[in-house]
């Protein structure tokens, strides 16, 4: 998501707009494009934003997003301002953003299994009312370990 999002953000500002967002890591902020003009030519391609009082549009990205997603993101902007999105912004995110994110789904699947064992953990704890020990890796309560 972090990394779709800064592709976005390239891609958003090559066009001459601006993320207003100091730090985030899936939700930008745009400012610089007509909101009326976008939402209709988003809605127009399906895609939904969160259009601001002030005039900024939020962009959230999920685990769902891909290149082709931020691409087309990036192009109703560029047709709202009358512009093309640079080579250089749309070769890097057709690039090898897979190898760039290659080490993260490595550690996807254990940090999944030790927030389980944390919550279940603290789930029996709570249900026995007495500090617990268990196996992680079988799941099962081995004893309670008195107070």
């Amino acid at each position: 998501m972090r990394a779709h999002a800064r592709l976005l953000e390239q891609t958003l500002v090559s066009l001459g707009l601006s993320q207003q967002n100091t730090h985030y890591f899936d939700t930008l902020r745009v400012a610089g494009a007509d909101p009326d003009k976008v939402r209709r030519l988003a809605l127009e391609r399906r895609i939904n934003f969160r259009y601001r009082s002030d005039g900024t549009i939020n962009i959230a990205l999920d685990e769902t997003t891909t290149r082709a997603d931020v691409s087309a993101i990036g192009a109703i902007f560029a047709d709202v301002l009358g512009r093309k999105t640079s080579a250089a912004v749309s070769d890097d995110i057709d690039g090898d953003l897979s190898a760039k994110l290659a080490p993260l789904r490595r550690l996807a699947k254990p940090v999944r299994q030790s927030m389980l064992r944390r919550a279940l953990h603290e789930a029996l704890q709570l249900a026995t009312g007495q500090s617990v020990w268990f196996r992680p890796r079988q799941m099962r309560v081995f004893g309670v370990i008195p107070d």
